[in-house]
């Protein structure tokens, strides 16, 4: 979504003109309640309830439906596997809102429009930009845990620097930045590992990965 808002955040806006809670319950993740504002300047959205035009009550799994377009959210509502509080007008736009989502796709998506760009992205450059939107929330939390800067090395791909060592956490393509790490991978590889078809440790004893640095950055990557 917070790919979606930066690079249409302005049409969503305009054809939403509402604040939106998502609030998510039964989640594993604890990801629980989420505000999607399409009402004020480009859009936004940030963890947790705020004040909002209509409250969306969801569990995890039907969530998901629901971005996926399995599941239509006026159907959903008359059979009780959503409830709506708030401006019922806003819950007949969702389709709008799920037309946009399904066109930045997670790091599971090798075609992610990057931005604002027409042109797809590559599916690495996918996974950075999911990376990217990520921080946003929880850059703090993953900067507390990881500690350090990690250069991706992707073969035939690029470089990206992941900076989980100062701040909220940032992101840049062949930075110069000092790294702690370097992690030298395949595009194959690389998409194996954030499916998590593919273990960090036993891809690095196999030889499907370099590491040089701080090897115990890479005891962290499943994070």
């Amino acid at each position: 979504m917070a790919a979606a808002i930066k690079a249409e955040g302005p049409k969503l806006v305009k054809k939403m003109k509402g604040v939106i809670c998502y609030n998510i319950t039964d989640s594993g993740s604890g990801a629980g309640a989420w505000t999607v504002d399409l009402k004020n300047g480009s859009g936004s959205i940030s963890e947790g309830k705020k004040k909002a035009d209509m409250t969306l009550t969801v569990s995890d799994d039907n969530m998901i439906k629901l971005v996926e377009g399995k599941l239509n959210p006026q159907q959903a509502f008359m059979g009780g596997k959503i409830k709506i509080k708030g401006n019922m007008g806003l819950a007949m736009k969702m389709d709008a809102i799920n037309k946009v989502l399904m066109k930045y796709k997670d790091a599971a998506g090798a075609d992610a429009p990057a931005g604002g760009d027409s042109a797809p992205a590559s599916g690495i450059a996918a996974v950075f930009k999911s990376m990217e939107a990520q921080l946003a929330s929880q850059g703090k939390a993953m900067v507390k845990k990881v500690k350090g800067v990690i250069c991706f090395n992707v073969t035939g791909a690029g470089k990206w620097t992941v900076d989980l060592k100062n701040g909220n956490g940032s992101i840049e393509k062949d930075s110069s930045k000092k790294a702690d790490m370097t992690l030298t991978v395949s595009e194959a590889n690389f998409m194996d590992m954030i499916s998590g078809k593919l273990n960090g440790q036993q891809a690095f004893m196999s030889g499907k990965i370099k590491i040089k640095g701080n090897m115990g950055l890479a005891m962290k990557l499943t994070q």
